[in-house]
């Protein structure tokens, strides 16, 4: 029986010994995962300015901002069919074959091993296989795709509706094409490339990133060296990483759900495959499974972006002035998406507490959850000794028994990076029309001040 969370046991003050919502368990205020924050309290307040007319913030944008929050929530069905392992329909399972498949892997044996130079090479052989399925330039009709991100959203109650339904274990989404819809790729279609797209890129960036992270994935953790000692054994040395665990990593970013891409780093730093690794190992698996995709969002929302206009007027519009004004709002929407990304995982939803209480409050069967004093020879002339503290080690599916809990961010992390960031959209909008009006309350009274002064002066 898992323990149960702070919330359900008795509270603890200041001091006391024991988990708390707060900081540590030596701070009194500011829960964790209080429900609210600055811009949770930001969003309450501009609802509270809206007309009667007005049910949602949405319904308050004008039309140039509705424009970027459709661009937004087409961004987010992509990211969230990449997160739950969507497919649709529309794609024959060769085309998905072929689309998804990353043959540099498999012109290799799975039981080989890879020194850092063979490493590097393999993941940069990877990285230029995707180019072909990341191109923008002509003949490749993604531009135009990615002009469609914006009709997605009308699909969405059908995209909700297939999966409560639970059509397949694999999620198959239907999504209807329309030959009347005017353009030559139908949003079905236009909604598979954008998700091909998607998935290229967060298997290009995990393979840049596995690339920039050999050292910490080959590192051995002082835990392990202070159990070798114990064992009286030489510390371990990593050199060489398993290329079926390397192709997993990639295949779990280009095809599986986040689950599966937090699963397959585990397995990739669990060097001696006993399933169990250690909170430093633990934290590290799920940054580097973060990292990847808010780099592929990067890249595709800058896609996106270059692809669609971002203003009304822009359309059949191509004065001097009307295309600074539509580079203003690229910026403006880019710049935003990465104030998005760099906040929230880190500041709003606080990944390393959530990451501490996960493993503080697992039910770990490694030493049966507790802390291990061992004395052991401190190796000098003298024969002194010391004591060595081993914290246990948390296997996976403890892990994924807390997250349920605690932290199902790390299940969606496409999702709420998007998310967030149409919050942010919201609030921008909000502030300024709040600006806007209080620029006019200022013009009223200052035009009030001058006709009062101007009667005055004639008296």
């Amino acid at each position: 029986m898992a323990p149960k969370i702070p919330s359900q046991q008795s509270k603890t003050g200041p001091g006391q010994v024991g988990p708390s919502w707060g900081v540590d368990a030596n701070t009194t205020g500011g829960g964790v995962w209080a429900n609210t924050s600055a811009k949770r309290d930001k969003l309450a307040e501009l609802k509270r300015e809206l007309t009667d007319e007005q049910e949602t913030l949405d319904d308050a944008a004008t039309s140039d901002q509705v424009l970027d929050l459709n661009l937004a929530d087409g961004i987010r069905l992509v990211a969230r069919a990449a997160d739950e392992r969507w497919t649709s329909q529309s794609l024959d399972e060769e085309a998905k074959r072929i689309e998804f498949s990353v043959v540099p892997m498999q012109a290799t044996s799975d039981t080989a091993y890879l020194n850092k130079v063979a490493f590097e090479s393999h993941l940069d052989d990877v990285v230029v296989m995707l180019r072909r399925y990341t191109s923008l330039a002509p003949p490749s009709t993604l531009p135009h795709a990615l002009a469609q991100l914006r009709d997605f959203e009308e699909w969405k109650d059908e995209f909700d509706d297939s999966t409560e339904n639970n059509v397949d274990d694999a999620k198959h989404m239907t999504i209807n094409s329309d030959d009347d819809y005017g353009q030559s790729t139908s949003p079905g279609q236009a909604f598979d490339e954008c998700t091909v797209f998607y998935r290229s890129l967060l298997a290009s960036s995990a393979a840049e990133h596995l690339k920039a992270n050999w050292d910490g994935l080959t590192e051995v953790t002082s835990a392990d060296i202070d159990r070798a000692a114990i064992e009286d054994k030489d510390p371990p040395i990593v050199n060489e990483l398993s290329l079926a665990k390397i192709n997993a990593v990639l295949d779990s970013f280009c095809n599986g759900q986040c689950r599966d891409r937090v699963e397959a780093l585990w397995k990739l730093v669990d060097h001696d495959e006993d399933g169990l690794i250690d909170q430093e190992n633990m934290e590290k698996v799920v940054y580097m499974s973060i990292a990847p995709v808010e780099e592929a969002l990067k890249k595709f929302v800058a896609a996106a972006v270059e692809s669609s206009s971002m203003l009304v007027e822009s359309t059949g519009n191509t004065g001097m002035m009307q295309r600074r004004r539509e580079s203003r709002a690229k910026k403006r929407f880019n710049k935003l998406f990465a104030k998005a990304i760099m906040h929230h995982f880190d500041v709003e939803v606080e990944t390393p507490h959530r990451l501490r209480c996960a493993y503080a409050w697992a039910e770990k069967a490694h030493q049966d959850g507790k802390l291990e004093s061992v004395l052991i020879e401190a190796g000098t002339i003298a024969g002194r000794k010391r004591y060595v503290e081993l914290s246990p080690k948390i296997s996976f599916a403890e892990f994924s028994m807390m997250t349920e809990e605690i932290f199902q961010q790390v299940d969606r992390v496409g999702e709420e990076i998007v998310s967030s960031f149409r919050e942010d959209l919201l609030v921008d909008q909000g502030k300024g029309r709040q600006n806007k009006e209080l620029l006019r309350e200022c013009m009223i009274g200052l035009g009030i001040v001058c006709l009062f002064d101007a009667g005055i002066t004639t008296l």
